[in-house]
């Protein structure tokens, strides 16, 4: 992943202990998705796909709850 603000920036692979790194468009650390772009769209996807699973998963399992639950 390259953050720049130049038109045209110079293009060199990384290497460490004679593995070369692959560019990424996108990297998570910390709980933080960052992209490339530098917008907020790929961190809002990945809460929105974890909100969503986590409302499926309790509709499927309280299905037959009591309502008190």
């Amino acid at each position: 992943m390259r953050i720049h603000r130049l038109q045209s920036p110079f293009l060199k692979t990384y290497e460490f202990s004679g593995t070369t790194f692959a560019e990424v468009e996108q990297a998570k650390s910390l709980g933080i998705t960052l992209s490339d772009k530098l917008d907020g769209k790929a961190q809002v996807d990945d809460i929105t796909n974890k909100a969503s699973n986590m409302l499926n998963f309790l509709k499927c399992n309280l299905k037959y709850c009591p309502k008190q639950c």
